[in-house]
Parts: C-alpha cells; sequence; structure tokens
C-alpha cells in the first residue's frame, strides 16, 4: 500500500498515518512516515497508545527498534491502564527478543512491573 493510502485511512492524521502503517505491518510505508513524524510519540485515537507500544503489540522489532532510535519514549504509560507501556506488552505477548531488547532501555521501576507479569501469569 502507499503512504497516501494511510493519510486517507487516518483523515490525514500523521500519527494515526503511522500507527496503521505498523498495524499493517507495511515497512515501507512506515519509514516514510516515520520520517516525516513530528511527534514520533504522539498517541492513538483513544489517546492511550503510542507507535511504539503498537509496534511491540504487532510483534515487529525492526519497526521497535526504528521507533527508539527516532526517540520513541519507551517508558510512556498508557493514560486508560499505566500498567501497559512498552516493556509491559512484549512480556505479555511473549516477545523475548523485543523484551531483552526493551527492557535494557526501561527506566527500573516499569523493569520491575514487567518482571512481575512474568512471575504472576507464569507466561516464561
Amino acid at each position: 500500500m502507499c503512504v497516501e493510502y494511510y493519510y486517507q485511512l487516518a483523515d490525514g492524521d500523521p500519527a494515526w498515518a503511522l500507527i496503521n502503517a505498523i498495524q499493517f505491518g507495511d515497512w515501507k510505508a512506515f519509514t516514510v512516515l516515520l520520517s516525516v513524524q513530528k511527534n514520533v510519540n504522539a498517541t492513538d485515537r483513544e489517546g492511550d497508545w503510542t507507535p511504539l507500544m503498537c509496534a511491540v503489540h504487532e510483534e515487529s522489532i525492526e519497526m521497535v527498534k526504528a521507533l527508539v532510535k527516532a526517540g520513541a519514549d519507551v517508558n510512556y504509560r498508557g493514560v486508560f491502564d499505566p500498567d501497559e507501556f512498552a516493556l509491559s506488552l512484549a512480556a505479555y505477548s511473549g516477545n523475548k527478543n523485543i523484551f531483552y531488547y526493551l527492557e535494557a532501555l526501561t527506566s527500573p521501576e516499569l523493569r520491575k512491573i514487567a518482571r512481575d507479569i512474568l512471575k504472576e501469569n507464569k507466561l516464561w
């Protein structure tokens, strides 16, 4: 799909267009949209998840790394559920590559919460 499609899908909202490209796993559109995104930490339409959180949920390590390199806040916590953040989503998904990559970048407080999620839910 082309970048214009994501802008149309998002009614011209660049942050939402980027999130849609992530959800569709469209690397080409993702890289273009990321390069023009002014706020890599802009949230989805509900005001809760960032593009990084969406990339973790979609289990795309390449997109996660690109977003971190672009300045994504690994410590951003969801507005509706403060226990939702990139590392906790990686824990719930069971994606060890993303978890270990983000763990080193995440605050000690959030690392503890994510480790507790792993223990409590016996995910690994």
